[in-house]
């Protein structure tokens, strides 16, 4: 069975271009910000754009005031991990993302330290390349191509 997590595929638009940020882990893999859903204290599991958001705050800082995230965006990436962990005992993540961009393109960062151990703003197709995981990779490619197109919403 997968473990369930929510993330967010975070830009910043520039006169020129636009960037897409990505986090490093302490285990060394390269990801947008995304987390594992938490449960309620009914024992439900949080809502997926709640757990992004929080996720997204958690590990890089950005609150949800400090970015617009789109209403109209949810890709869903299933993953194997090379290795089981003790969060995903089988290995198999399961992902929705939703895209947002940052208010501010000059927005600080404030990693996560226990969890995350560097971070870098990219254009897409060094993000692409710089990604860990080639099912992320689509979901950066399907974000991106949904920025530039009449759906886009932010």
């Amino acid at each position: 069975m997968a473990t369930v997590g929510a993330g967010v595929i975070v830009f910043r638009a520039l006169p020129r271009t636009r960037e897409f940020l990505l986090l490093r882990a302490v285990q060394g893999h390269w990801s947008p910000p995304k987390g594992h859903r938490d449960p309620d204290p009914a024992g439900q599991l949080e809502p997926e754009r709640q757990t992004a958001l929080r996720e997204l705050c958690e590990e890089s800082g950005i609150k949800d005031t400090d970015i617009i995230l789109s209403e109209s965006f949810r890709a869903v990436s299933l993953y194997q991990l090379p290795k089981p962990t003790r969060r995903v005992p089988s290995g198999l993540k399961r992902v929705a993302f939703f895209i947002g961009q940052v208010r501010d393109p000059e927005v600080t960062l404030t990693l996560q330290e226990t969890e995350v151990q560097d971070s870098a703003w990219l254009e897409l197709d060094r993000a692409i390349e710089t990604l860990n995981f080639p099912e992320i990779s689509t979901i950066m490619q399907q974000a991106n191509a949904f920025l530039d197109s009449p759906e886009c919403d932010i």
